[in-house]
């Protein structure tokens, strides 16, 4: 029973996002794992699916929503082969200000709200900021942002990511989140896909990301 119920925010976001596969792109609440207060836009939702290089390691599925208000929320699932079971969860994300240009985005959320996934019911509070770049490196750099934050229970305390993006195509990322170093890539193919490869406390991940706004 408790699975079934947990499996049901998953299932109506999937609903969601499927209704949503109509045009544009949109940005998610995450630089890696690590949360940033960078929201999707109004009305638009996002997949990810990341699958290990290990059969030992978790296969991970994300479906994000942000509503007309801007409040994002976020299925995820984990199948935990070392484990033999799926673990779901649900979290939720409020952006607070947008990045202004002399402050921050601020936003704050909590993840794993059901208690059914692997950090029950943590909450945080991030800070991202985008940074005006000097010509000769825009050539090269088209954005640069970092985030950074603090949250409870299983986050643990403090985390920080960045987020580059390298000519029109190219994204690189790194987060240190719950005492984990984690790098990741990602690559344009297509109009709303994306190819993505991770690198999750050391395990290799590899997959795809669609992205669609209303």
């Amino acid at each position: 029973m408790l699975r079934e119920t947990a499996a049901r925010p998953l299932c109506l976001i999937a609903l969601i996002g499927a209704l949503g596969l109509l045009s544009g792109a949109g940005r998610a609440d995450r630089v890696i794992l690590a949360p940033t207060a960078e929201t999707l836009a109004p009305n638009s939702a996002r997949a990810l699916f990341l699958l290990s290089t290990k059969p030992r390691d978790a296969n991970r599925i994300w479906l994000n929503y942000a509503s007309a208000s801007g409040i994002e929320l976020e299925a995820e699932r984990l199948d935990l082969k070392s484990e033999g079971r799926k673990r779901y969860s649900f979290n939720v994300e409020y952006p607070v200000l947008p990045d202004l240009g002399a402050t921050p985005a601020v936003a704050v959320g909590v993840r794993d709200l059901t208690g059914t996934g692997v950090e029950h019911r943590s909450f945080y509070g991030v800070a991202t900021h985008s940074f005006a770049l000097p010509e000769h490196i825009y050539r090269l750099v088209r954005s640069f942002k970092l985030s950074g934050g603090f949250g409870t229970g299983r986050i643990g305390g403090p985390f920080i990511g960045m987020e580059a993006r390298l000519g029109t195509d190219l994204e690189v990322r790194a987060e240190v989140y719950r005492h984990r170093p984690n790098l990741g890539i990602s690559l344009k193919v297509a109009k709303h896909l994306r190819a993505d490869a991770y690198s999750l406390d050391g395990a290799v991940y590899y997959g795809l990301s669609f992205s669609l706004a209303h």
